[in-house]
């Protein structure tokens, strides 16, 4: 049976808070399986987010790691609020906990090098690009290996320091014996603080640079392609609201008060700053709908795909003939929906076509 903090000291005594929280974390789980499921298949299969290549696989990677961590992190925490117990079972908190060290750390990783190498492509386009081409699966595989770090850490010293928290309502491992006084300040370092740090700077820099940018371009007369740089900026702006806030208690907050009594900041601040970066995992294909034609443009030949199919003796018709980031719409009817899907997944996905 898997040990617990007090439930009347550390857990939410109203009935319709919980359900609030119960509902909202529902949202996000709802939200963040279609969005990621939709832009992994429009990525993968469509070839619908026409950007950088490499931005686009680590856009991938984030969705997997956003899409698995929803799974693992707002599921169990949705139906412990409703029940106000863990009612998941031991196996579950195992894959639950063990599946959480290592997605989202992974995403906060793939992230910081979305932003990062953003700033890079920027800078020194045609050498970055270059180099991100050869080098993109040895990224890839190493961002993926260094997230193992805890898991792998937990099997080592003690695989079944499990507990469920009241102030969260979610399981964690106990990360307080006396082998994790040199283990835990690395893996924070590693996996929590750097890559934070990378995304504040590269994000500020990249803004830097867009300033500056749009200056030249109204002296020149020219223009600044900013599909890519926004979609970029909007997912670094919101990962850092959502996620920063239960960054700083891990890093900042945590040594000080977890020996303390009850209070503020080790129960409210802890399980709000936790709730508030659940936003994160969903946030994606809003953004991406945002910013990105090719993607708008796929969501709308589907949606329309759809309703041809619910309504199949109605016609739609596009207002005009156009394309959107490389996806070409014809606009005479619905059935050629059919037609544009198969001319953007044939495509090819250019390295330049949008930094």
């Amino acid at each position: 049976m898997m040990e617990s903090n007090n439930a009347s000291i550390f857990g939410i005594e109203s009935t319709a808070e919980r359900v609030v929280w119960a509902c909202y974390c529902t949202f996000v789980l709802i939200s963040s399986i279609v969005g990621n499921t939709i832009i992994l298949v429009a990525s993968i299969r469509h070839n619908a987010l026409r950007l950088n290549h490499f931005l686009v696989t680590l856009m991938e990677q984030i969705a997997v790691c956003d899409l698995i961590t929803s799974l693992v992190y707002a599921l169990p925490m949705a139906v412990s609020l409703v029940a106000n117990k863990w009612v998941l079972g031991d196996a579950l908190s195992y894959i639950a906990v063990y599946l959480q060290y290592i997605f989202y750390p992974a995403g906060v990783l793939f992230v910081a090098g979305l932003t990062t190498s953003k700033v890079f492509i920027l800078w020194w386009p045609a050498s970055t690009m270059v180099f991100l081409k050869k080098s993109k699966i040895y990224i890839v595989g190493a961002i993926w290996t260094i997230s193992l770090y805890f898991p792998v850490a937990f099997l080592v010293v003690d695989k079944d320091n499990i507990y469920f928290d009241y102030k969260i309502y979610s399981p964690l491992y106990n990360i307080t014996d006396k082998p994790w006084d040199k283990l835990k300040p690395a893996g924070l370092t590693i996996l929590s603080l750097i890559p934070n740090l990378l995304v504040i700077v590269s994000t500020a820099a990249t803004l830097g640079m867009i300033v500056k940018s749009r200056n030249v371009s109204k002296k020149s007369g020219g223009s600044v392609r900013w599909q890519g740089v926004t979609a970029v900026l909007l997912t670094a702006i919101v990962f850092c609201v959502s996620t920063l806030p239960y960054t700083a208690y891990t890093l900042i907050i945590s040594p000080f008060v977890e020996e303390n009594p009850p209070g503020i900041l080790k129960i409210h601040y802890k399980r709000y700053s936790a709730f508030l970066s659940l936003f994160n995992l969903m946030a994606n294909s809003y953004i991406y709908t945002y910013t990105i034609a090719s993607y708008r443009a796929f969501l709308r030949s589907r949606i329309r795909l759809m309703l041809l199919c619910l309504f199949p003796s109605r016609r739609v018709t596009y207002s005009s003939s156009r394309r959107h980031g490389g996806i070409g719409l014809t606009s005479y009817a619905v059935g050629n929906d059919l037609k544009t899907t198969r001319e953007s997944s044939r495509a090819p996905r250019s390295e330049n076509c949008d930094f």
